[in-house]
């Protein structure tokens, strides 16, 4: 995926301790996310970059066991 394209969340707040948050691709689907809103956004369109969202969420397990 490009870094550029632009995630938006999908499941509502708030959410149960232990349950996964789905994301979409249809910015026509997504829900309000404050967090997204002061973070990584394009003209306040509550998304996100995936480059964005990647460097800053996900952890590259691969760099624990070195």
């Amino acid at each position: 995926m490009p870094s550029k394209t632009r995630i938006f969340r999908e499941s509502p707040a708030p959410r149960k301790a232990g349950q996964g948050i789905t994301f979409t691709l249809d910015e026509a689907k997504k829900v309000p996310m404050e967090l997204f809103s002061s973070f990584g956004t394009k003209k306040g369109d509550g998304g996100i970059s995936a480059g964005a969202a990647k460097s800053n969420y996900c952890l590259d397990m691969r760099f624990l066991w070195y």
